[in-house]
């Protein structure tokens, strides 16, 4: 059935990429029957879905894009032991590997950045061709043959990144690019700034949860996919899988928002929670001498939970931070709506 499905693939779009699953069974079935082809093998569920996928593909007969010489997008990736950074027509982003993600070869990892880039830049394309310029000959391998049989792990996010231009009608090529050509890419891959990745702990999200309990959050105004409390999120900047970048730059009305954002910028949330007259929960520091503490004692409504110092307080990948014995935090439900209406009671118009 493979032969079958290759000498299709020439004019099947994306059918390369649903042989490799297949192709990984059946290698493995001939290392456990001593090569033997007339041995039986029981289909796994994910290679029954990729010959239902050859079934519907097959009947809906839409063919291969004519292949052009010119690109309509070019994204650059790169990958070091501690990050990913992503690079295209001017807008560059990176993020941190996790401490499970970082123990990887570096082949993953690059993959992996592929894998972002591709995500943040080709997120509204559509039917269009896109070059990827990547410094590793086995990452542009998987991306070119449509993921690979030797390393499972690698075919897994070769896959993803094609499902994803599949559902987009998106035709991808990657080719190299010298590490010493691809600088904004390695650059932002080894960004040592970290500042915003801070995460408060598990034990403490969930008692803050617990407290508001008539109170459900839906979007995490300023997180990253690797510290997010909530599948819905904003970035600070481009991220492969958050919902909007920017907080301040959307209207929060409408939003149950859950906010631990950066200190620097507790006064500035503050007024935006006033002028859009939203509600959510929002932690900060106590520190009554700042001066946006009266204003977050006024906004706030009912009690606030005390969050007391301990070594785990806040963490990021492996690192904690230094002050986690010293700092006491502060969740409160705060509403913009209710301190307007007390305003406008206490001063109504002439």
């Amino acid at each position: 059935i493979i032969g079958h499905l290759v000498s299709c693939c020439p004019a099947v779009a994306y059918g390369m990429l649903y042989t490799k699953r297949l192709e990984h069974l059946k290698v493995t079935a001939l290392l456990q029957h001593a090569d033997s082809f007339s041995a039986k093998i029981r289909l796994s569920s994910t290679c029954k879905l990729d010959i239902l996928w050859w079934i519907s593909a097959i009947k809906l007969n839409q063919g291969f894009p004519v292949v052009r010489d010119s690109f309509d997008f070019e994204i650059f990736s790169d990958a070091s032991k501690s990050g990913w950074g992503v690079f295209c027509n001017g807008v560059k982003s990176h993020g941190f590997w996790t401490k499970d993600l970082s123990n990887r070869s570096i082949n993953y990892l690059e993959l992996k950045a592929a894998l972002y880039g591709i995500r943040i830049f080709a997120h509204d394309l559509h039917n269009l061709r896109i070059l990827l310029r990547i410094d590793n000959t086995t990452a542009i391998s998987y991306v070119n043959r449509y993921g690979g049989v030797a390393f499972p792990s690698l075919n897994e996010i070769a896959r993803e990144i094609w499902q994803f231009c599949e559902k987009r009608s998106l035709t991808l090529f990657a080719s190299y690019i010298p590490s010493k050509l691809n600088v904004e890419a390695d650059k932002e891959s080894r960004c040592s700034v970290y500042e915003t990745e801070w995460e408060l702990s598990h034990s403490d999200f969930s008692n803050i949860i617990h407290f508001f309990p008539g109170f459900s959050c839906e979007v995490d105004l300023f997180a990253s996919f690797t510290n997010a409390k909530f599948d819905q999120f904003v970035a600070w900047k481009p991220d492969p899988y958050c919902w909007k970048v920017d907080a301040f730059t959307i209207c929060w009305s409408h939003i149950r928002f859950y906010a631990f954002p950066p200190f620097s910028i507790i006064s500035r949330v503050l007024q935006k929670i006033i002028t859009d007259e939203a509600e959510g929960i929002l932690i900060v520091p106590l520190w009554p001498s700042q001066h946006w503490f009266p204003l977050f004692k006024q906004i706030c409504v009912g009690n606030v939970l005390h969050i007391k110092p301990h070594s785990h307080l806040l963490f990021f990948c492996d690192r904690l931070h230094p002050l986690n014995n010293q700092l006491t935090l502060i969740a409160g439900f705060l509403s913009g709506k209710q301190w307007k209406n007390k305003t406008f009671q206490r001063n109504p118009p002439n």
